[in-house]
């Protein structure tokens, strides 16, 4: 099973260079499974991207209707932030700040990797150096 965080979420939903690599992934890791907190990052992403013209003036609501639209398929699913995710965020921060090798891990992504433990995810399908980092000291392996 793979989990995947919201900056290769947005590359299905918003074109960028990368775009059908991610596709592919898609294809062959579905159902994608995201946490509860991805939902308002791709919004504020897509917004984001319309407002410094990287997607056309007024596609954000459009691509964003399309997100939940899969979500509401079942195409996504949205991983919900409880207990189980605190537990594992709590291990992911001492990884990341109190074993021999830190890394300046940001809360949003403790969130995204903890629930892709919690789902008991093999990879983790991400673009974010950092994250990956600290992905990888939590034993998850990387896609791309």
């Amino acid at each position: 099973m793979d989990y995947w965080d919201t900056s290769a979420v947005v590359k299905l939903f918003a074109p960028e260079p990368d775009s059908e690599q991610f596709a592919e992934f898609h294809k062959a890791s579905r159902p994608l499974y995201i946490s509860t907190i991805t939902d308002i990052e791709v919004l504020c992403t897509l917004r984001r991207k319309e407002k410094l013209q990287n997607i056309p003036v007024g596609s954000a609501g459009r691509l964003y209707q399309r997100f939940l639209s899969d979500c509401a398929l079942g195409h996504i699913v949205r991983v919900p932030y409880g207990d189980d995710v605190v537990r594992h965020a709590r291990e992911v921060v001492r990884r990341a700040l109190h074993g021999s090798k830190t890394v300046m891990v940001r809360s949003l992504d403790v969130i995204q990797i903890a629930s892709a433990l919690a789902i008991n995810a093999k990879r983790i399908v991400a673009i974010d150096s950092r994250l990956r980092e600290v992905a990888s000291l939590n034993s998850l392996a990387l896609l791309p």
